[in-house]
């Protein structure tokens, strides 16, 4: 009874947020305990509403939750847009990020296809780069064909222009995945590293990226 109350008094203070009262402000020495039972309202209370305070108020009280039964509740956050084909219509970019960086350092090897989808699916650079980032800390080569194919075609132009926003955006990422790749140090994807540095169609970064990864790949 008494973590429903706290947790409807959180719910409180996001409804203040539109008054002015408070943004999407957690306590940071914040204990949620209550089990399934709490994490069951914050999931229903977190799919009710499409406001991105709101969501990420209540993304911040699941990481402050005991259970590590958090993490599977965060994961369905995070796939949520994917996995139903709504980009960005339902779960708020900001809410997604802050529940992936939560799953990313777990370093659970169960999360990596949630990764890959969010790389090759979501619209957002910042979730993807760090879904790339989650990959690397996994280290697992299982995911190394998909990445290599995405960066010698589906995120390859040409004609790369640094004045094009979606071009710079989708090297970021691929900056990320290439990264990721070092991580791993799988040499399967040494041909498309040599390709990047060679052709150089890419940012400078990402470039100097694919030379560092180069360096830690395990023959």
């Amino acid at each position: 009874m008494r973590t429903k109350i706290l947790v409807m008094a959180i719910f409180g203070m996001m409804m203040m947020s539109a008054n002015g009262f408070a943004t999407d402000y957690v306590p940071e020495d914040l204990t949620i305990g209550g089990g399934k039972q709490s994490l069951l309202t914050l999931k229903e209370q977190f799919f009710k509403t499409s406001d991105r305070d709101q969501q990420v108020i209540i993304v911040k009280t699941i990481n402050k939750h005991t259970s590590t039964d958090k993490f599977a509740l965060l994961a369905e956050i995070v796939e949520f847009d994917v996995r139903t084909d709504k980009l960005g219509n339902f779960c708020h970019p900001d809410a997604v990020l802050i529940a992936l960086e939560a799953l990313v350092q777990t370093k659970d090897p169960k999360w990596e296809t949630i990764y890959f989808n969010l790389i090759n699916k979501y619209d957002n650079t910042k979730v993807r780069m760090t879904a790339a980032k989650g990959l690397a800390l996994i280290g697992s080569p299982n995911m190394v064909p998909k990445l290599v194919n995405m960066i010698k075609n589906e995120l390859s132009y040409k004609n790369f222009r640094e004045d094009n926003q979606k071009m710079v955006a989708d090297d970021m990422v691929v900056e990320a995945i290439v990264m990721a790749l070092g991580e791993i140090g799988d040499p399967r994807c040494f041909p498309a590293l040599l390709e990047i540095v060679t052709v150089q169609n890419h940012r400078f970064q990402t470039i100097q990226a694919a030379w560092n990864a180069m360096e830690k790949l395990q023959w």
